[in-house]
């Protein structure tokens, strides 16, 4: 059986069929996609699922005003021009977890979340400081550490967050170096962990430490108030390093110093030291405060 020829006619007729096809399917598709942005656009723009309230918790009133006002602004106009921002589903989350935080350094971290479907819940939680630190050396009226320097708050990693005001007593641990401060300044970034458990090693044994001096080649000063049999306060000056072993440092210090004041109970003394030198291992070198 012979196979019948297509006529050119023919052929051309097909292609033509086709392509008028192809063309409806391309405007159809794009006529639905349309009509589905344009519907789901609507959508998100129903009140039910707008957000109609900013809240703030965890802040102070000046920060809760900036961080509505910045949480107001991205929540305004659309993605593409479609679809709302301030939509329950799609609100920009990312980008309020990313800016929010750049308003203050003292916010530390936020969590979003909508509640009863209208509401934006901005829950934020302030910086905690970890110390004072302040700049230059400390001031001693008497045997009393003075409070009258240029001094910052800073977070546990050491970052400065904003300016401590003056106060008396060991509220925070007490950091005096030799850098130039400001928000953002990170504060002895290679020994700041360290010297925190150190501090803390100290006063958990009930010793009032009152600061730390910062000098040079990472040489170091705690400054020990203790009282006099009369009452009197007594400054006492405990000189260690981080370039040997600061553990070492400090537990030889603990076993003197408890050794110390059994012996006082004991003897019914009162030992007072203008200084004592922790640097050299076992052997503890100190001097006793003259009458």
């Amino acid at each position: 059986m012979t196979p019948r020829r297509i006529s050119s006619r023919q052929s051309d007729s097909f292609l033509r069929r086709r392509r008028h096809k192809q063309i409806l399917v391309t405007v159809g598709t794009v006529v639905g996609v349309s009509l589905f942005v344009v519907c789901l656009s609507w959508v998100t723009r129903w009140d039910s699922f707008q957000v109609t309230d900013v809240a703030v918790y965890g802040a102070d009133a000046e920060l809760v005003t900036d961080i509505k006002a910045e949480a107001e602004e991205l929540l305004s106009g659309a993605y593409l021009g479609l679809f709302s921002r301030s939509h329950s589903w799609i609100y920009p989350e990312d980008a309020l977890v990313a800016r929010i935080p750049a308003i203050s350094p003292h916010i530390d971290t936020i969590a979003t979340d909508i509640q009863d479907g209208n509401t934006l819940v901005i829950s934020v939680t302030e910086m905690t400081p970890a110390a004072v630190v302040c700049n230059g050396l400390p001031d001693f009226d008497g045997e009393e550490l003075s409070q009258e320097k240029e001094c910052y708050f800073v977070d546990r990693g050491g970052v400065a967050f904003g300016s401590a005001p003056s106060f008396s007593g060991p509220v925070y641990k007490r950091y005096y170096v030799s850098q130039t401060l400001g928000i953002g300044t990170t504060t002895l970034p290679d020994s700041f962990e360290m010297l925190q458990s150190f501090y803390d090693a100290i006063r958990a044994a009930d010793i009032d430490a009152q600061a730390i001096l910062a000098k040079e080649d990472h040489e170091y000063e705690l400054y020990i108030r203790t009282a006099t049999p009369d009452d009197l306060l007594h400054m006492t000056i405990v000189y260690f390093n981080t370039t040997r072993d600061i553990t070492e440092q400090r537990d030889n210090f603990l076993a003197f110093w408890s050794h110390t004041e059994k012996e006082d109970r004991e003897k019914g003394t009162s030992s007072l030291f203008d200084s004592i030198d922790i640097r050299y291992g076992s052997n503890i070198f100190y001097r006793i405060t003259t009458p």
